[in-house]
């Protein structure tokens, strides 16, 4: 365990992030499961992850990206480094026509809700999957005949060493059932989707059947993964 944070700390307080220490995973993760992390910080800026990464490469330090935590399984012995977390903090959707930048700590739902408001289709299938941009596209997340790589433009990306990188839905590895195999030192931030206008009423029909077959998993009571899916699509009219 990793002893003196004051580097850590200096640059949460120049960046205005917060960091806990000792902070335990099962207050982040669906499962409710894990230890205590050595220091989790809640990243609110490319510059602050790039400050963070290049003192966990000169110090050697591990690290890890979390999202909203779903689908992952945190031991009870917790996590020997840093916990880089991508939530509310790094989360802004923007957009531009009919193209949506979002920040990679943007949820699924607030994307699905901005898009449908704004009488954008295309983002539908991932109703009701309560996980992150981060996380949804390094796995291909989707539902219901619908995943990240029908909608993904591109993503900037971030290594290890501060370089920066834009990464086009082509390059990426969807075969493989995950994005970004083969480039897990990257952490990225800012992905852009592309959608296509839509009546409200005809968007909203088919973003409704997604969310009530998927998105209400305040129903269980258990803490669940991602999300608890019945199976609708074969019965789901199409848009």
């Amino acid at each position: 365990m990793m002893k003196n944070w004051q580097e850590l700390a200096a640059i949460c307080r120049t960046c205005n992030c917060s960091v806990q220490y000792a902070e335990p995973l099962r207050n982040h993760t669906t499962f409710r499961i894990g230890g205590a992390c050595s220091a989790f910080v809640n990243v609110n800026s490319e510059e602050t992850l790039r400050q963070i990464l290049g003192l966990c490469r000169d110090r050697n330090y591990p690290y890890l990206v979390l999202g909203n935590g779903s689908n992952i399984l945190a031991a009870d012995s917790g996590y020997a480094g840093v916990i880089l977390h991508l939530g509310k903090d790094f989360s802004q959707i923007r957009q531009d026509g009919t193209t949506l930048y979002c920040e990679a700590g943007a949820t699924l739902g607030r994307i699905g809700k901005f898009a449908l408001e704004e009488s954008l289709t295309g983002m539908e299938c991932l109703a009701g999957i309560p996980g992150t941009v981060g996380g949804a596209l390094y796995m291909n997340a989707g539902a219901y005949g619908g995943e990240m790589a029908d909608v993904i433009v591109s993503a900037r990306c971030m290594a290890p060493d501060g370089t920066i990188s834009v990464v086009p839905n082509l390059k990426w590895n969807w075969a493989t059932g995950k994005a970004f195999s083969g480039r897990t030192a990257e952490s990225f931030w800012v992905s852009s989707f592309s959608c296509k206008r839509a009546a409200m009423g005809r968007s909203k029909r088919k973003w409704t059947l997604c969310w009530e077959s998927g998105g209400q998993n305040s129903r269980w009571n258990c803490p669940v993964p991602a999300a608890l899916f019945k199976d609708r699509w074969a019965i789901m009219p199409h848009f």
